[in-house]
């Protein structure tokens, strides 16, 4: 008896780690006894649903019969959907030991049989979910659809079909976010794969990259899909072994035109070799500069004049901030004097 209840409830938790994909993005966390739980709560949850369809169903169907008459066949048969009663009859002729339990081995056999088949429908019913609440929020469909959405007042089926295949395009960058949260470069990384965005890589040897997350691997049991990831760098350089600096060596071949002269170059980099990373905005040097100069042209104090370089020094921007502390206290004693 302990076997019909143990196995499928096992066999359904690891199921359920395999089968809903919510579940499998973040199995790479768990090892050991850990992983063990949380096959057993899965299966724990498998086996209650299980349980309450098959007393509900063997409730409903308890001592319900009918007649079926064939224009063929004079006679009329009798059919009954106490399928309950009829399982108990064949565990009685395998063994006839079994006469007064019969029906509680029934119930269990088709419990456990019904615990290994909710994995399937868990999976099923939790992307459904995923689906309904993103597209019950506001502005979903022009997320999804950008300005085609946003001037219609009612969509097509068919813009609603286009809409939920682009969604399910995206739903492996979902997961890679969802999974990632604990681990902040990770996360970073998806966010330049799901937003297009420009990252700055450092890695351990100081070599740096510029670009945009364009590939990610596989997700399976023991490992995560950013373990290794694919970058298609604009810029690349490394770092001064003594001052850190940073020197931009190569410039890849871009777009030209509306065709590509080259196709984009894509490396492959490991995440655990990566030192630091950062967000790339390209406007940011040409706003410290934008700043530097209108604090030196506020006559009070001497900004330090900065070169355009490809270069970037820690000295340039502690400078620029100095410069600024001092304006602003210089400003304030003015108008505390007036």
């Amino acid at each position: 008896m302990g076997l019909l209840l143990i196995l499928p409830l096992l066999v359904s938790g690891y199921l359920v780690c395999l089968n809903d994909k919510f579940v499998f993005s973040r199995l790479h966390r768990y090892e050991g006894q850990l992983l063990y739980f949380l096959a057993a709560y899965h299966g724990l949850k498998c086996f209650g649903a299980a349980f309450f369809v098959v007393t509900a169903a063997s409730w409903l169907s308890a001592g319900v019969s009918f007649n079926l008459c064939l224009p063929v066949v004079k006679d009329s048969f009798t059919i009954s959907l106490d399928f309950l009663e009829a399982l108990a009859g064949v565990v009685v002729s395998v063994d006839h030991t079994l006469a007064n339990k019969a029906q509680i081995f029934s119930f269990f056999i088709l419990v456990g049989c019904v615990t290994c088949l909710m994995p399937y429908v868990f999976s099923f019913i939790s992307y459904r979910i995923y689906i309904f609440k993103f597209f019950f929020r506001k502005g979903a469909y022009e997320e999804l659809l950008g300005k085609e959405a946003q001037g219609a007042k009612r969509l097509t089926r068919a813009q609603k079909a286009r809409a939920r295949g682009i969604l399910e395009g995206r739903f492996g960058n979902f997961l890679a976010r969802d999974s990632n949260k604990h681990h902040p470069i990770a996360s970073v990384l998806v966010q330049s794969l799901a937003n297009a965005v420009p990252v700055m890589v450092t890695m351990e040897d100081r070599k740096v990259y510029i670009g945009v997350v364009t590939e990610i691997g596989s997700m399976s049991e023991i490992s995560s899909g950013l373990e290794n990831f694919g970058i298609s760098p604009t810029l690349s350089g490394y770092r001064d072994k003594d001052t850190l600096k940073v020197a931009f060596t190569y410039e890849y071949p871009g777009k030209k035109g509306d065709k590509d002269d080259i196709e984009p170059s894509v490396t492959y980099l490991k995440l655990e070799s990566i030192a630091s990373i950062t967000l790339y905005d390209e406007g940011l040097r040409s706003r410290i500069l934008e700043t530097a100069s209108l604090v030196a042209s506020s006559g009070d104090i001497v900004a330090p004049s900065i070169q355009v370089q490809d270069v970037v020094t820690d000295e340039s921007f502690k400078s620029v901030i100095t410069a600024l502390k001092v304006w602003m206290v210089a400003k304030i004693n003015r108008k505390r004097r007036g």
